[in-house]
């Protein structure tokens, strides 16, 4: 945690595999926690990591493994589990990974930060 803060140009990206941590791993979700948001970018690893959210979901009546694959409006999920960790509206967390994208993509520069 100490070295993520203070690399400038680093970014953190989590997956939906984030929606288990509060339960299941503490340390983990202690470290999401405290990262700053600057640092952090939603990822769904589509088609992999599908969020439990969907396991519901089916296509028809007919349940393949097309059905569990996930897709990247997905990321929405990781940004809810990110919101209740930092205690911050989601669509907070959208607006801040969202600047963070663009600028490690480059669509972006310090200067236009708002």
């Amino acid at each position: 945690m100490y070295y993520i803060v203070r690399i400038i140009d680093s970014w953190e990206g989590f997956t939906s595999l984030i929606s288990s941590w509060e339960q299941h791993d503490k340390e983990k979700y202690e470290v999401l926690k405290r990262l700053p948001i600057r640092k952090i970018l939603l990822e769904t690893d589509a088609p992999f990591f599908r969020p439990n959210q969907y396991d519901c979901v089916r296509n028809g009546k007919n349940f393949s493994q097309y059905d569990k694959i996930s897709f990247p409006p997905m990321a929405v999920n990781v940004a809810f589990v990110i919101a209740k960790a930092k205690n911050m509206d989601v669509n907070d967390v959208i607006r801040e990974t969202t600047t963070n994208a663009k600028m490690l993509y480059g669509l972006m520069n310090y200067e236009q930060l708002p």
